[in-house]
């Protein structure tokens, strides 16, 4: 994951080619290239009935079920990837994993149930944080300006990538910035992605998250505090047409050993504007 967080684009899509492999990611880019094709409404229903296990629909727009970025790169269309012989699923917000590689088990269990759980053989649990923490500026947080019949979104989020080996579970925060468009399908309400070009200034946050200064060795584990950690400040352009542009995807703060930890961010704020439309600005704030 780190070293996928340093790539480019198109360094990721060619890592993905060399080895065979189609991302989530990919494939939910590819329903909204299909959608943005439908001539009728009935070919865009039918796009949507054939594709109805890699999207959510949230009002009334077509949204990706695994939102991460550093997830959506490494997960198949059934949200599965694989790690030294550990099969991990991944859903909107929970991970659930299988140190035995056991995949009709794994996608038998239903992790919608917001229970993180364990066993010897399955281990269930949230990669994102509780939204309660009102005070502070949440964990993640999606404004949007609407024009017409398109709109852009400016999108933050900071979540927990896991991994596990040799019996120990690793945690590390990472945070995602990012940008997209979506437009009105031609007559039936929906909004979906397309592709557009983007300007962003004065993109900003900081995150609440652990500091490692010590191990624990006889609960096997690591001795953190949490600190806020600043994420750069990001101004720039997408002078090409995409679906989506990530301005920041990266891992931050320091990999916890078998201890559980919710990241948040304490300030956040940005402004975002799309080609679809024109001078208008989207601005999030929230700490400032």
């Amino acid at each position: 994951i780190d070293t996928l967080s340093k790539m480019d684009r198109e360094s990721i899509e060619n890592w993905q080619f060399t080895l065979g492999f189609t991302s989530y990611g990919k494939e939910f880019n590819k329903l909204n290239d299909q959608l943005d094709a439908a001539k009728t409404e009935e070919e865009f229903n039918d796009i949507l009935a054939n594709n109805s296990d890699i999207y959510l629909l949230k009002d009334e727009a077509i949204r990706p079920i695994i939102e991460a970025p550093a997830y959506m790169d490494i997960c198949n269309r059934q949200g599965l990837y694989i790690v030294d012989n550990v099969l991990y699923r991944v859903t909107d917000e929970y991970v659930a994993i299988s140190p035995s590689g056991d995949k009709d088990r794994l996608m038998a269990i239903d992790p919608s149930n917001k229970v993180s759980f364990s066993t010897d053989e399955f281990q269930v649990e949230k990669y994102v944080s509780e939204n309660q923490l009102k005070s502070y500026c949440n964990t993640e947080q999606t404004t949007s300006k609407e024009v017409g019949n398109r709109r852009a979104f400016l999108y933050m989020r900071t979540y927990v990538y896991l991994c596990g080996c040799c019996g120990n579970t690793f945690r590390r925060t990472h945070f995602t910035i990012q940008t997209w468009g979506e437009k009105r399908s031609w007559r039936h309400g929906r909004w979906h992605r397309y592709k557009t070009t983007f300007q962003w200034k004065n993109v900003e946050c900081y995150i609440h998250a652990p500091y490692v200064y010590g191990f624990d060795y006889s609960n096997n584990r690591s001795i953190f505090y949490n600190k806020d950690w600043h994420c750069g400040t990001y101004s720039g352009s997408c002078g090409e047409t995409t679906l989506r542009y990530i301005v920041r995807d990266y891992p931050i703060a320091s990999q916890t050993q078998n201890a559980r930890f919710y990241p948040y961010f304490t300030k956040r704020k940005g402004e975002v504007t799309s080609r679809g439309i024109g001078n208008n600005w989207v601005t999030m704030n929230c700490g400032y």
